[in-house]
């Protein structure tokens, strides 16, 4: 694996947790305002 490949793939895996911390932060903002 080149280090090009490997810096594509651990920027994907970055992506994915900000998502998955974006989703879980808007829903118990979510919980919060009722």
């Amino acid at each position: 694996m080149n280090s090009q490949a490997l810096q594509k793939y651990l920027l994907a895996i970055y992506h994915q947790n900000q998502m998955v911390n974006l989703k879980r932060m808007a829903s118990e903002l979510l919980v919060v305002e009722r």
